[in-house]
C-alpha cells in the first residue's frame, strides 16, 4: 500500500508538470492571438482606406502602434517555441497514461504473451517519480526477445518491487553525500529457453549475514512504516507460479542485481 501510495502520488507529479507548461503555453498563445487579431484589424482598416485613396497619417501611426504593442517579432520567435513543447507536453502526458494502463492490466489473470521489453519500459516510466531523486536507471533490453507466456500484471509488480528495492538500496547508500546519486542498470537477455532480467544497482550489497533469509515472509530491514517485507516473497513466488527462478548476485558494499529467469514456454507449477 505504501508503495500504491508512492505510485499514485509520482504519478500525479509526472502528469503536473507537463500539464502544467501546457497550460502555460496555451495561455501565452491565447494572448498572442488577441494581439494579432488587432494587427489584422487594423490592416484590414489600412486595406479598405488604400482601395478607398483615404490613406492618412493617423491610419499609419495607429497600426505603428498596435505592431509595436503586439511584439509581433517576438511572438512570431516564440509561438513556434510555445506550440512544440505543449506538443512535448502532451506526448509524455499520454505516454505516462499509456504506461500506468498497460502497467496495471485491471482484472486480467491469464497468461497472454508478453513484450518483456513494453512491460520494463512502462514499469520504469510509472516508478519515475520514486527513483528520480536518487538514481538513474539505464536500460539494456533485447529488441529480439520473443513474447513470454506469463500474467502482466504479476511481472510487472515484480519488477516494480526490484526497482523499489534498488531504489531504497542507492538511498540508504547516497544519504550522506548530498548531490550524489546511483545506477539502476535493467538488461534483458535471451538464454535458449528461457528470458533473463537482470536489474542491478549501485547500493550497498546484501550483507552475508541476511541473504539466505530475504526471500522469507514478513523479512524487512527497513525502519517501521518503510516495507513490509512481502516484496520479495510474493516476487519469489510469482516467478515459481511461472515457472521459472529468481536469484541474486551481491558484493557489499558494490552493489547487487537479481536475475530472473522467465521460460519461453508455459510451465506453470
Amino acid at each position: 500500500m505504501a508503495v500504491l501510495g508512492q505510485l499514485a502520488a509520482g504519478i500525479a507529479h509526472e502528469i503536473n508538470t507537463p500539464a502544467q507548461y501546457v497550460s502555460d503555453n496555451i495561455f501565452f498563445l491565447q494572448d498572442a492571438f488577441d494581439g494579432f487579431q488587432k494587427v489584422l484589424t487594423h490592416y484590414a482598416l489600412l486595406y479598405q482606406a488604400v482601395k478607398a485613396g483615404s490613406v492618412t497619417a493617423k491610419t499609419l501611426q495607429d497600426l505603428q502602434a498596435v505592431l509595436e504593442n503586439a511584439e509581433v517579432d517576438y511572438l512570431l520567435d516564440q509561438i513556434p517555441e510555445a506550440i512544440r513543447q505543449s506538443l512535448d507536453g502532451m506526448t509524455r502526458i499520454t505516454q505516462i497514461v499509456n504506461a500506468m494502463r498497460d502497467f496495471s492490466h485491471p482484472g486480467l489473470m491469464e497468461k497472454k504473451a508478453v513484450d518483456i521489453n513494453k512491460s520494463i519500459y512502462d514499469t520504469v516510466m510509472v516508478t519515475r517519480n520514486i527513483w528520480k531523486r536518487v538514481a538513474e536507471v539505464e536500460t539494456d533490453l533485447d529488441d529480439s526477445l520473443p513474447r513470454v507466456p506469463c500474467q502482466p500484471g504479476e511481472i510487472n509488480q515484480v519488477i516494480l518491487n526490484l526497482i523499489v528495492n534498488a531504489t531504497d538500496a542507492i538511498d540508504d547508500t547516497i544519504a550522506d553525500a548530498p548531490g550524489r546519486i546511483g545506477k539502476i542498470v535493467i538488461q534483458t537477455r535471451r538464454q535458449t529457453e528461457w528470458v533473463e532480467i537482470r536489474i542491478s544497482d549501485t547500493g550497498s550489497g546484501i550483507p552475508e549475514s541476511i541473504q539466505p533469509k530475504i526471500f522469507d515472509p514478513f523479512f524487512t530491514t527497513k525502519p517501521v512504516g518503510k516495507g513490509t517485507g512481502q516484496g520479495l516473497a510474493i516476487s519469489a513466488s510469482v516467478i515459481a507460479n511461472h515457472g521459472g527462478s529468481i536469484r541474486f548476485e551481491t558484493q557489499s558494499p558494490s552493489g547487487t542485481t537479481f536475475i530472473i529467469r522467465l521460460p519461453l514456454s508455459d510451465r506453470e507449477t
